[in-house]
Parts: structure tokens; C-alpha cells; sequence
């Protein structure tokens, strides 16, 4: 039997980019849902950084993710800490 498979597998790649750019887990979700209509709890996406850290190299991400239009499309943040 093989072992169950996260859904974001194929999104490894993208949430690792979006990490190192300092996005907040709550940003990846909504991004998440925004771009790829999939639902995903902050704290799953969390979880699943957390635990593929250690595994085995990331699989291959998913075509759509190619292009990468997300990167740019960063929610606002409500308040200027760059003083």
C-alpha cells in the first residue's frame, strides 16, 4: 500500500518560494484558494512545511504553477512597518 499523499505536493515548490518572500501562512491560503480554488488551512500548510522538510525531495510541481503569476500578487498588509 502506498502511503497517503498530501495535497499540497504539488504545490511544494510555490509555498517554499512564497515562505522565503516572507508571505505568511495566512497569505498561501488565500492565495491558495484565489488562484487554485483549494481550500487549505494555514495550519496545515504549516504542518505539511514542517514535515517535508525532513522527507523526501519535493515531487514535481504542477504545470499551472509554471508561469507563477502568484509571486506578484501579494496581498496588502494593513500596516507600514518599514519605517
Amino acid at each position: 500500500m502506498k502511503p497517503a499523499r498530501s495535497k499540497l505536493a504539488s504545490y511544494d515548490e510555490l509555498l517554499r518560494t512564497l515562505r522565503k518572500r516572507r508571505w505568511t501562512f495566512v497569505e498561501i491560503a488565500q492565495a491558495l484558494e484565489r488562484e487554485f480554488s483549494l481550500r487549505v488551512n494555514p495550519k496545515t500548510i504549516w504542518a505539511y512545511l514542517q514535515v517535508s522538510r525532513d522527507a523526501e525531495p519535493p515531487v514535481e510541481p504542477a504545470k499551472e504553477i509554471a508561469d507563477q503569476p502568484l509571486l506578484e500578487q501579494r496581498p496588502k498588509r494593513r500596516f507600514k512597518l518599514d519605517a
